[in-house]
């Protein structure tokens, strides 16, 4: 009787493509047993963190994140018991110490009993458009502007510019920034916004034209340092001599090569 031509592949060439897949997706993969405990990583563990995966291999996941993390995790767990598939977002640290964070999409791995037996996790980075993420901002902040008569001008080099990090934080620090000029400023004055980039550092510069010094102590502009430095960067606060203020931002910028894979 002829076979079918389906029936010429054998079921060892395709767990050969399987594995083959799992090893070399583009996104970090990972399979946990029911407590924990590494089974599987994938090679992009190395590219994302800096570990080969026999450095992890048949380790609790207790060991390799903090105290914090790992409260994270156990509620994302239970979620996933629940039924709840959604993502969530993960902090978690290079083999340099340096703060990654990382999408985690997740399920669970069920007997045929539908007991729990372990679960699949894939993550990879999350490159923002740092770009975008301002023109967002801006156009938040835009009612407050007009409501007090200030203009804002805005510019940009490397549009394309993408940072690592969580974006409603940033988001958030971004937005106190341009917030604190805008309330610093006179009517018929201008608040300038500009988006750029160096080899290495993404950068987002807020001037504004208020009579008064910035104080250090300014409770926004502390809220957004932390979350700033908290994600790699710095923010730089210089009172012009022309009256004004300068509010300069550098964070880690995305490599081009790593910015179409989000890695």
């Amino acid at each position: 009787m002829p076979q079918s031509r389906d029936s010429h592949v054998s079921e060892r060439p395709m767990q050969e493509i399987a594995e083959r897949v799992a090893e070399h997706a583009p996104l970090l993969l990972v399979y946990l047993d029911r407590d924990l405990r590494v089974r599987f990583a994938n090679r992009h563990c190395e590219k994302l963190f800096g570990h080969a995966p026999r450095d992890i291999l048949g380790r609790l996941l207790a060991e390799l994140v903090d105290a914090s993390t790992l409260k994270h995790a156990l509620a994302h767990v239970a979620e996933l018991e629940r039924g709840n598939q959604a993502p969530r977002e993960y902090v978690l640290r290079n083999k340099q110490g340096a703060r990654k964070f990382v999408q985690v999409s997740a399920t669970t791995d069920r007997d045929a009993q539908g007991c729990s037996v372990g679960y699949f996790a894939c993550a990879g980075s999350v490159a923002l458009g740092l770009g975008e993420l301002v023109g967002s901002v801006v156009c938040e902040m835009s009612a407050l502007a007009a409501e007090r008569g200030v203009r804002l001008e805005t510019s940009a080099e490397g549009v394309a510019t993408r940072v690592n990090g969580d974006p409603r934080n940033l988001r958030q620090a971004l937005a106190r920034l341009v917030g604190a000029a805008i309330e610093r400023s006179h009517p018929r004055s201008t608040v300038r916004i500009h988006v750029g980039e160096n080899e290495e550092r993404a950068t987002f510069l807020v001037e504004d034209e208020g009579m008064e010094p910035v104080l250090g102590g300014h409770l926004g502009l502390c809220i957004s340092r932390a979350i700033v430095e908290r994600h790699g960067g710095t923010l730089r606060v210089a009172n012009l001599e022309a009256g004004g203020a300068s509010l300069h931002v550098e964070l880690p910028r995305v490599a081009s090569a790593d910015a179409g894979d989000q890695s």
